[in-house]
């Protein structure tokens, strides 16, 4: 992550010099820019994950479903950039594997959607204590948190029923991994 810091900073440099962007902007540029080279690196990262484990449309559905939830519902974060992303990483090849290899009757997947949508919609949002909430903000979280979880749940059945079960199972690992994240954020929190 250190070096993705560096490169950002050489082209945030070169913008400065090139009279692109004014130096009093340079940091924020540098900022965002990092923030960019993050992202690919990370959706990167995991569409690789998913072509080596045949599971690209499912880590992308995957993705798309938990991005914008885990945004707004917060829950545990890693001390570091770096630790993050090895845990990303980590945590979309336990993903591919279980949507690889583990296979359970439709009631099962059910219940064990239910019941992490529900921990997603009681515990959310879990705030960082590097970045705590105030009131509005939690009512805001709160309410995008609800809405995005409504909006999946509808998207994860019409999936089941008109498209793939995978897909599906998908849109539940999502729910799944999101709520042992609150979970866990809680934890480290107190």
């Amino acid at each position: 992550m250190e070096l993705l810091a560096r490169l950002a900073g050489k082209i945030g440099n070169n913008l400065v010099h090139s009279n692109v962007i004014k130096e009093e902007d340079a940091e924020i540029y540098i900022y965002g820019i990092n923030q960019i080279l993050v992202s690919v690196l990370n959706v990167s990262s995991a569409l690789i994950i998913g072509l080596i484990f045949g599971v690209l449309p499912e880590i992308a559905v995957f993705m798309a479903a938990y991005i914008p939830l885990r945004s707004f519902a917060g829950g545990y974060h890693a001390k570091t950039p770096l630790r993050c992303y090895i845990f990303s990483v980590i945590m979309l090849i336990v993903v591919s594997i279980g949507m690889n290899y583990l296979y359970m009757e439709d009631w099962v997947y059910y219940v064990v959607f239910a019941a992490s949508a529900l921990v997603v919609l009681i515990l959310a949002p879990v705030e960082d204590k590097n970045k705590p909430l105030d009131e509005a903000e939690y009512k805001v979280y709160k309410r995008r948190t609800t809405l995005i979880a409504a909006i999946e749940l509808i998207i994860a059945l019409l999936l089941k029923l008109l498209i793939s079960d995978s897909l599906f199972v998908a849109i539940v690992y999502s729910f799944v991994v999101l709520s042992l994240m609150l979970i866990a954020g809680k934890v480290k929190n107190h």
